[in-house]
């Protein structure tokens, strides 16, 4: 199987360099921070208004949990993100239920194959009329835990169904790959063009890089994905792939996990043999 050197390589590469960057700030607690930016899966945005010990302006009333207290939250474009402290093992799963009894729904989310942001084809946001809600732990607080809730208005009707576009059959279906159970995710997407099938997800961190890439080895083989020995180097997983598509032909790759200090993100690159 190809890509050995390149599996390995990488995780060399990785170990190396430092998988953090802290700085001290006298305007934002650290903490509040780490949560924040834990839900963006590219990164800090261009335009950010933060606040501390309250919601942000515009937050709806009735978004606010009666039993947490608020950390603090962010504005960027038209999305509104708050972050409260988790006081009890079950304040997430309680919030979804509260949104779920005030009329909120998960629209059907047909994603195909890959990683799903949850299991049983419902997207792992909620929505209303013209808005949309999620909720997620996350890290940062030095005890507990913190859960993330991010809402928008959108243009467009929030709730409408949403279903793929099937691939051609010269390129590689990914299996449906659902994350562990308990586990958040912030998030999934994945990408084809000629040769080349990548897709990735990023999950709260609450298991470790070697159990996680087990999870989803697992899916790989079940599916019939042919897996080779993972290999792990500090908070870095990798194992090599190999599955055919619909037309027979050969594809080679990997599924890498990583702990970047705030997420673990997973991801697999797959590229068809030129024979």
């Amino acid at each position: 199987m190809r890509f050995r050197l390149t599996v390995v390589g990488l995780l060399l590469l990785l170990s190396a360099a430092p998988v953090t960057a802290q700085s001290d700030s006298t305007l934002m607690p650290i903490p509040l921070v780490t949560a924040l930016m834990a839900g963006s899966q590219y990164g800090s945005p261009r335009v950010t208004r933060y606040v501390v010990a309250r919601t942000p302006v515009g937050w709806p009333a009735g978004l606010v949990p009666a039993s947490a207290s608020v950390v603090g939250g962010m504005t960027t474009g038209s999305q509104l993100i708050a972050i409260f402290a988790d006081t009890t093992k079950r304040f997430l799963a309680n919030y979804l239920k509260a949104l779920a009894d005030s009329g909120w729904k998960q629209p059907i989310v047909d994603n195909g194959g890959g990683f799903q942001s949850s299991p049983g084809g419902r997207s792992s946001w909620y929505c209303r009329d013209s808005s949309r809600v999620s909720a997620m732990a996350v890290p940062g607080a030095t005890t507990g835990a913190f859960i993330y809730v991010a809402y928008q208005r959108v243009d467009l009707p929030a709730c409408m169904n949403q279903f793929r576009v099937p691939r051609s059959t010269s390129q590689l279906e990914l299996p449906t790959l659902t994350p562990p159970s308990g586990i958040g995710s912030m998030g999934a997407s994945s990408s084809g063009r000629g040769d080349e099938v990548s897709a990735r997800t990023r999950l709260a961190p609450d298991l470790s890089t070697a159990v996680v890439l087990a999870h989803y080895a697992a899916q790989l083989k079940a599916a019939g994905w042919k897996t080779e020995a993972p290999v792990t180097n500090a908070g870095i997983a990798a194992q090599l792939l190999q599955a055919n598509d619909k037309d027979g032909k050969t594809w080679n790759g990997w599924l890498l996990v990583a702990f970047t200090g705030s997420a673990i993100d997973v991801s697999i690159l797959m590229k068809r043999d030129a024979n």
